[in-house]
């Protein structure tokens, strides 16, 4: 947004190397479409919105053409190979930023669309006056209990 004050520079790395098997099918989760778009799309775009540089997007092996894609505008992106689990993936968005050489860097994951702007400020001015940071976010969605044969018997408190 244009009346938003500045963030302090910080660089991000978006993690989207997963296959997505919980959700079945033959797309990856971070390449379905939410509300209109790629869920990696909502994930770049919020960092970016936000005033990432450099962003790097951390992809499975083979997977440059569905990234491209999902993305549209893939432009001051740069993609990077992962690795066999989330922590090797995170690690090559790590090295990729090396030369970089960044004060503030913002891990998100491609699978969890909705990245407000107010996460990223909080999340920026903690890192100000700490090492690390991650966001504690409420649960917003209904919680239910099963019953023996799996179905809802009672919604679970939240208390």
């Amino acid at each position: 947004m244009a009346d938003e004050p500045p963030l302090p520079p910080f660089a991000a790395i978006v993690v989207a190397g997963g296959k997505g098997l919980r959700v079945g099918g033959e797309l990856p989760k971070q390449y379905r479409s939410w509300r209109g778009r790629a869920l990696l799309a909502h994930s770049v775009e919020a960092l970016r919105e936000a005033g990432a540089s450099p962003l790097v997007v951390v992809i499975a092996d083979g997977a440059q053409d569905h990234a491209r894609a999902a993305l549209r505008d893939a432009s001051g992106v740069r993609f990077v190979t992962g690795g066999a689990s989330r922590q090797d993936s995170v690690v090559a968005g790590l090295e990729a930023l090396e030369a970089d050489a960044p004060a503030r860097v913002l891990i998100h994951d491609a699978a969890r669309p909705d990245l407000p702007r107010a996460v990223i400020e909080r999340l920026l001015d903690v890192l100000s006056q700490h090492p690390g940071a991650i966001p504690v976010l409420p649960v917003v969605d209904s919680l239910a209990v099963a019953g023996p044969r799996g179905i809802m018997a009672d919604k679970a408190e939240r208390e």
